[in-house]
């Protein structure tokens, strides 16, 4: 018997989703208007006003607003996340073997589905294997605690690890090195078995709710006025997310995968069109490519 898998995709605006059994549309932010879609099951709306749920505060939350609706109102024996733009590729092929990047893809048509085999028997059939699914670590040149530092408030994620190291001290050592690596695991987006989700639910919201409690108390203006603070909360839920899914490697007790992740792009341009349906980015075909290509051909199609 299939085991129930939900898998939300995150969006603001109507989109095309896979079309697979496993995904859901969730509207993060706002209501939208899906028109004839609005009896759809497979679309979830994470701002309704009769329920517990955080999308009030998806300026500062960002797309983890669906992760709380789905910790609060859903069943599954598997929950997983990603977003309209950025998918899992269910390919066998192993990314790691190339220098790994986040390859723009074009939009979602079938051939894109069947290249990285996003399809309801494979998704169904590969993730049934594991316990963890998870993107390849993206790899920066500069440690985790750096870019953070360089690229936000770095104010508020202080209050964060201070409450992750008062409340889960057993977890404070794994963490701190952590933040000492020069990968990350990217936006996010992953798939757990569901007593593992809630478990990382319940010990997320518990930091991000502490911390903006102190945002607030120490704040002379509403938080949601300061400029600096505007998707705070999904951006330190990223780096979060990332050192419980190190936790959880370290600890050998899960089966894990680690799988590449597509950005789906409309705009990419003709010259890498054309590349990508001779040679689709993360496939032995690509890789391939990448090592035979003449510095001549590499100067035409610029960095892709």
């Amino acid at each position: 018997m299939n085991k129930d898998i939900k898998i939300l995709i995150s969006t603001h605006k109507l989109v095309k989703l896979p079309n697979c059994k496993q995904f859901y549309g969730i509207s993060v932010g706002q209501a939208l208007d899906f028109k004839n879609l609005k009896k759809d099951t497979n679309i979830y709306y994470s701002d309704s006003e009769e329920i517990d749920n955080i999308s009030n505060k998806n300026w500062f939350y960002c797309e983890i607003t669906a992760q709380y609706y789905a910790y609060k109102h859903l069943q599954a024996e598997y929950f997983g996340f990603m977003h309209y733009r950025r998918l899992l590729s269910f390919t066998d092929f192993n990314a790691k073997e190339i220098y790994y990047n986040i390859p723009s893809v074009g939009k979602i048509s079938k051939k894109l589905l069947h290249t990285y085999k996003i399809t309801t028997k494979n998704i169904q059939f590969t993730i049934e294997q594991y316990d963890i699914i998870v993107p390849n670590p993206y790899y920066m040149p500069m440690n985790i605690y750096q870019q953070y530092a360089e690229s936000h408030n770095i104010d508020a994620f202080i209050i964060a690890l201070k409450i992750l190291h008062k409340k889960y001290p057993h977890m404070w050592k794994d963490a701190k090195e952590h933040l000492k690596q020069n990968y990350i695991y990217l936006c996010n987006i992953f798939i757990f078995k569901n007593e593992i989700f809630q478990e990382y639910s319940k010990w997320l919201f518990d930091i991000l709710f502490t911390m903006e409690a102190e945002l607030v108390k120490n704040s002379t203006i509403p938080i949601q006025g300061i400029k600096e603070y505007a998707r705070l909360g999904g951006f330190i839920a990223e780096r979060l997310c990332s050192i419980y899914i190190d936790y959880l490697i370290k600890k050998n007790k899960y089966k894990i995968l680690h799988l590449p992740m597509l950005l789906l792009n409309e705009k990419v341009n003709i010259k890498h069109k054309i590349l990508n349906s001779f040679f689709p980015p993360l496939t032995k075909r690509r890789t391939w490519f990448d090592k035979s290509i003449k510095p001549s051909l590499k100067k035409l199609l610029g960095k892709y």
